[in-house]
């Protein structure tokens, strides 16, 4: 997404706003990288990208035709649904998803998609997540988090009260939070089951009680919570993985998961990776080598003396810029 000053939000791991080319650069650099790694490890896959707005050259690389020669499909989507409050000041982007699947709904019916976020590195085949659209009509990433922890302003409990509303129902449980980096479906569920997504939209957006309600996980946890057996969670293929000196998720093992959500590497280890690439003119490695070198880069399932003191020499370069 390329958001004007207008439509600005905060995007904490990119190190500031939407409108900002530098942070938009950040973001650049993360595609490219996640359909490098999608290719290299997926080389039959259909790979589509959706843009508001025309690729920029980014560090004297067309991001156009990065992406073509990898065999991505390019489709500029505007961006239509974005939640206009006072209090959404963070990833005010994130809809975007309603727009991509409505502007897909003339595939074939039977055509399965798979939405992941841009800062996600791929690391396998990821057959895995399409074979669960045989069996169910959505897949999505479930996060297990308290109940009374605020998911970006909301809780677990808030989001089941909202849930019942619009479902007519009582839940005798805390519904299941579904994390934004992944939702899976097919154009026939989409079209099924995208008036639940719309309706829930319009109710945000006229805020009452869904005020607090404006980011994609809470649309994924709050339509999940009314069709639970239609959803599959994505547990085995894709996982958040805090890599910060503050907040580290990571365990040994997660290194083979096939997909590797990396929010906290988007200035570091991804646009290592960047570098790597663009050194070898954007040649694709083999996956075994992609793999180590994205692991060395990353720090998974561990960071390295020599990832520690390269993370640390881009803060202190970009902390000496601010002053």
């Amino acid at each position: 997404m390329t958001d004007r000053p207008a439509e600005a939000s905060i995007y904490p791991a990119a190190g500031g706003v939407s409108s900002d080319s530098a942070v938009q650069e950040v973001y650049w650099r993360a595609i490219v990288v996640f359909y490098t790694s999608a290719r290299v490890n997926n080389s039959t896959l259909r790979l589509m990208f959706f843009t508001n707005g025309e690729p920029p050259v980014v560090a004297g690389h067309s991001v156009r035709a990065l992406l073509e020669a990898l065999g991505v499909e390019i489709r500029i989507v505007p961006m239509s649904r974005r939640i206009s409050r006072p209090q959404v000041t963070h990833w005010g982007n994130v809809l975007y998803f309603i727009d991509v699947l409505d502007a897909l709904a003339q595939e074939d019916r039977d055509t399965r998609i798979v939405l992941t976020d841009c800062d996600v590195v791929v690391a396998g085949p990821v057959d895995g997540v399409f074979a669960e659209l045989g069996s169910h009509e959505f897949v999505g990433y479930v996060l297990d988090r308290p109940a009374t922890e605020l998911i970006n302003g909301i809780d677990r409990l808030e989001m089941t009260a909202l849930a019942g509303e619009i479902f007519g129902t009582r839940f005798d449980t805390p519904i299941r939070h579904f994390g934004g980096e992944l939702f899976a479906t097919t154009i026939a569920a989409w079209l099924r089951h995208r008036h639940l997504f719309h309706d829930l939209f319009a109710r945000a957006q006229a805020g009452g009680p869904f005020v607090n309600v404006c980011t994609e996980e809470h649309f994924f946890s709050i339509v999940f919570a009314g069709i639970p057996d239609s959803v599959a969670e994505a547990r085995g293929a894709i996982k958040r993985m805090w890599t910060a000196r503050t907040v580290r998720t990571v365990e040994r093992g997660d290194e083979l998961l096939p997909l590797w959500h990396l929010p906290a590497e988007k200035r570091y280890g991804i646009r290592y990776l960047f570098d790597a690439l663009a050194a070898r003119r954007f040649a694709l490695p083999p996956p075994a080598q992609f793999r180590r070198t994205a692991q060395k880069y990353c720090g998974i399932p561990h960071a390295g003396l020599a990832k520690i003191a390269r993370d640390y020499g881009v803060r202190a370069i970009r902390m000496g810029r601010r002053k």
